[in-house]
Order: C-alpha cells, then structure tokens, then sequence
C-alpha cells in the first residue's frame, strides 16, 4: 500500500518518513518546486507540486491509501496571509485531493497551539474550546486549519484523524531550539521566566512519528482527535538544566516573574504591521520562547487508551539525541 507524505522533509516529516522506511512501507512524498531531491532518502517515490496545487495533489496521491498532511508554514513571523494561504488554503486543497482520488484515510498533524499559547494548558482534554484570540497567525492559521478538516470529514465522510503535538523537540528542530541554546550559552542575559516548576508539553520527533504510525494503522482512530505529548512530566527547570548539563554550560538560574513578561515586550519592542518583516525578532518569536514558562503539558489519556500510546524514546534519550545532533548542525557554536 501507497504512503503519501506532505511535508516529508521537514521536521517533523523526516522523522515520520524514516519510521515508515523502518516499517517497509512503499512512501511517496510531495515537494515544493525547487527543494532537492537529495533531500529525500533513497528508495522514496518523489511528487513535486505545491501544496495548495488540487492538480498537483490528486497526482501524487493517486493510488494512495493513508495521506499524512504535514505541509505547513511553521517559521516564527511572517506575513498573516502566508499563514492563512499554505496552512488553510493548502489543507483545503489537500482534503479535495484525497476526496478526488480516494484515499483511504487522511492523517492531519494540527498543534497543541489551536487551545491557545497565552493559557496554561496542564490537563485540558482534546475537547477544550479553541482559542478565539490570537497572539500569532499561526494559531488562528492552525485553529482554522483544523476546523476545516473537522467539517469536510463530517460532510463528505472522508476518514481522518487529528493530531495534536505539543512543543515539538528533537534532532532536526530549528525554530525553538537554536535560539535557546544560544540563550543558554549566555547566562547573564538569559532568565527563566517564573518558578520553573511548570511542566511543559513536550513531544519529542520519533514520539510524534509513532503516534502518527498509530493513528494511520489502528481503524478506532478515525474521527478522532488526539493530543500527544510525551507526558513524561518534565518541568522548565528539568528541561533547561538537563540540556544546559548535556552542552557543558552553566544551568539557569537568573528569573524573571512571569507578570512581567508581556508588558515589557509590549514596552520594548515595536509594533509589528502587517507585513511583518523577516529580519529582525518579532513578539511573536519571542512568545514562543516565553511558551515555556506556560504550565502546558495536556490531558494524553485518550491517545494512550484508545491507540496503545506509549512514547518509545524517554527524556534522557531525546536530550543525548538532541545535543549530538545539535553540535553537528552547528559545529561553529
């Protein structure tokens, strides 16, 4: 049976494509025009198209049986209609795609974030409210996003399933990791915001990509939603002390009351109009560092219940991993 990966060689993607090539599935995966076939492992059925091409998509999924939609803008800022256009409009596309050729059954990666990033998320079940406010465009994108999977699955009976990941970590990570690392390394700038005894909601990679394998594998999956996360209870302060011990630098401890955060990033950066610009930090990066301070590990009961859910990589194992792959990315660091 025919695999088909959208976003295959991002993140996320990579990791799930490798877990796939371990299970000895037959997988394809899209890529937008001009990225390099080189970035897809050998053995690997290459589509190129952009994700919110309908034609593009019918090809590549043509023949497939399980869709894994993981294509999306995920950088720290940009534009608002960039969010909107790659992430709803390009889900849109990908749910006609999968209508028009018959695929059994569509597995979308969603966020953690579509609960909000502003509220401590401990404990929230998959059915919370959304958020209705929006710090960044890629919340009210990814909130739509899932909105829109949700009704084209009721109306057209298209099987899918949802999943949520939480702050997502592991080798291959580029949007939170570097910046924090590079915090790290400078301790008398860097400051924990609150106690640090929140607990965050981790995901490793090949945790994420296991749940995916889950979810597309197990028949109860469909038409559900499911958050994962690791649930490993690690706190802010396990989390940093054990990658600051693992780089050889020194462990935080300069802090900062969580209150005060946001008024002084409303008093010391500019405002940022639409659109934004890309070089130079914005609020939003910068939230998305403050995330962990939030108290945000979810409620993954029913994961584990419904689907067997037990994340194979532990905390010591995902930090080793981490940091090696880390020092070879960024040797100069």
């Amino acid at each position: 049976m025919l695999t088909v990966v959208t976003g295959g060689t991002g993140f996320l993607g990579s990791h799930l494509v490798r877990l796939l090539q371990e299970r000895e599935m037959r997988i394809r995966v899209l890529l937008r025009p001009g990225t390099s076939p080189a970035a897809v492992p050998a053995g690997i059925e290459i589509r190129f198209g952009d994700v919110r091409d309908v034609a593009a998509l019918r090809e590549a999924f043509a023949g497939a049986s399980t869709v894994f939609h993981l294509a999306g803008l995920t950088a720290p800022y940009g534009p608002r209609h960039r969010y909107l256009e790659i992430n709803v409009d390009g889900t849109a596309a990908v749910l006609d795609a999968c209508l028009a050729t018959g695929v059994r059954r569509l597995v979308y990666v969603s966020s953690m974030v579509v609960l909000g990033i502003e509220c401590d998320r401990r404990g929230l079940t998959e059915d919370a409210p959304y958020a209705t406010k929006f710090v960044t465009p890629y919340e009210e994108s990814k909130v739509k996003a899932e909105h829109l999977v949700v009704d084209r699955a009721r109306e057209t009976g298209l099987p899918t399933v949802i999943l949520r990941p939480g702050m997502g970590w592991g080798p291959g990570e580029r949007v939170i990791l570097p910046g924090l690392i590079r915090g790290l390394a400078s301790p008398l700038l860097f400051f924990m915001v609150g106690n640090g005894r929140n607990t965050l909601d981790l995901s490793y990679a090949r945790n994420i990509a296991h749940a995916l394998w889950l979810a597309a594998a197990r028949p109860e999956a469909v038409g559900r939603i499911y958050n994962v996360a690791d649930g490993f209870g690690i706190t802010c302060t396990q989390y940093l002390a054990a990658l600051a011990t693992a780089l050889g630098l020194p462990v935080p401890k300069r802090r900062i009351p969580r209150a005060l955060v946001q008024p002084l990033m409303a008093l010391l950066l500019p405002p940022e109009p639409e659109p934004k610009g890309t070089n130079r930090p914005t609020q939003e990066a910068l939230l998305r560092l403050c995330a962990l301070f939030r108290d945000s590990e979810p409620d993954i009961g029913r994961i584990r219940k419904e689907l067997g859910y037990a994340p194979p990589v532990d905390f010591t194992t995902g930090v080793n991993e981490t940091v090696a792959w880390h020092r070879t990315a960024f040797p100069a660091r």
